[in-house]
């Protein structure tokens, strides 16, 4: 569960990484900002309240 975690918020980045770059000097798509954002806080999410050390 913690790489799943970790695979979300690194494909946020990435996504958000890539659509700086590919429309770089301009700002990006307000969707690529989005999706990038739910899948870096679907990744965050699962780390924060699904890894929950509970000892």
């Amino acid at each position: 569960m913690y790489w799943i975690a970790k695979i979300f918020q690194a494909a946020g980045l990435a996504l958000m990484g890539w659509g700086f770059i590919k429309y770089f000097p301009h700002l990006m798509p307000h969707n690529i900002f989005l999706i990038a954002g739910v899948f870096f806080l679907t990744g965050w999410a699962i780390q924060a309240y699904f890894l929950k050390d509970h000892g």
